[in-house]
Parts: C-alpha cells; structure tokens; sequence
C-alpha cells in the first residue's frame, strides 16, 4: 500500500481518531488491498463487495466484518475520495450477547482478590462508575467531587468530557485507603 498507506494514516490523524482506531482502521485495509493483490485505486465497489462477501463466507465474526468495513469506506471514503464506491456497503449485523450475571458475593471475592490496592482501586472505580478502564486509569484526584457526589471525565472516549455518578460506597472506599485503614 506504501504512500496510500501514510496517506491514509495520516487522513486518520487529521480527523482525530484515537491511535488504536488507526492501527485497527490500517491493519484492516491493509489486509483487503493483501487479498485483492491490486492497488485500491484500480479496484472500486465490485471488488469491495467480492471481498466482503468472502470474508463473510469463510466465518469471520461481525465485528471483524464490521472492521473491514470501516476501514475500507474510510480508505474510499476519505483518504481515496471516492465516497461513491462504498455508499452502497451496509453495515454487517453484530450479534449482541448478554454478560454473564455475577452475584453480589462472587463481586466481592473478586474485588477482594486484586492486588496491589492501587489495581483494585481502578477496577472497582471502573465497576462502580461504568467508566472504561482509560477512564479511569486517567482519574486524578481533582476530578472527584465528593461533596456533588460526581466523577469528572475529562478524557473519555472520543476527547470528550462528562460527569459520572461516584457512588457513596466507592467514596467511603476511597477516604478508608486515604487514612490508610
């Protein structure tokens, strides 16, 4: 792909995608242009639709097929300037599964079971607020009004910012480990 590659990476970083999205978003395209064996600029909706269907055929999970897609109607999309040839791709349905359900008691056994503190201070923040694990490995100090009862994000996904409620059990958990019982 060579400099449609760091075209591409590039157009990435001009519209502000985090970095893992860009490794994901090249990697995916990367492996279309290895699989067609010819430059994206000599192939359009044909092609894509060929490839798609393929990968669709030989089992690759809907989040791997919704991948592909993402990445190849950027490449056409922005970096090629070509949004004709993908307009038509549809968004490939990812089956949603529901989570196991824990007990309250399996909760605390695993809690209970994270060291060191620090480690376990992020997890059950994580767990109790519903932030992302960045989220909250980016916490500072700063960020927790305990008087609102409120969780300052300041760097979610996406750059932006909200507030998450901090649940009262959480705040008792942290003024222990600030006093160190």
């Amino acid at each position: 792909m060579g400099k449609l590659y760091e075209k591409m990476k590039a157009d990435l970083k001009l519209r502000g995608y985090c970095e893992r999205t860009q490794k994901s978003y090249l990697y995916y395209a990367s492996r279309f242009v290895r699989h067609c064996g010819r430059s994206p600029m000599e192939m359009g909706k044909e092609e894509i639709r060929k490839f798609l269907l393929d990968r669709r055929g030989k089992g690759e999970s809907g989040s791997s097929l919704k991948m592909y897609t993402a990445a190849v109607r950027f490449l056409y999309g922005t970096t090629l300037g070509r949004p004709a040839e993908v307009a038509h791709i549809p968004w490939p349905k990812v089956v949603q599964q529901l989570p196991a359900v824990v007990s309250p008691d399996e909760v605390e056994r695993l809690l209970g079971a994270i060291q060191p503190l620090g480690s376990r201070m992020v997890v059950m923040t994580a767990y109790g607020t519903g932030l992302r694990i960045s989220e909250a490995l980016a916490l500072e100090t700063r960020d927790i009004d305990a008087h609102k009862g409120l969780i300052h994000v300041r760097r979610g996904k996406g750059g932006r910012e909200r507030f998450v409620v901090l649940p009262r059990r959480l705040l008792e958990f942290y003024r222990k480990r600030r006093r160190g019982v």
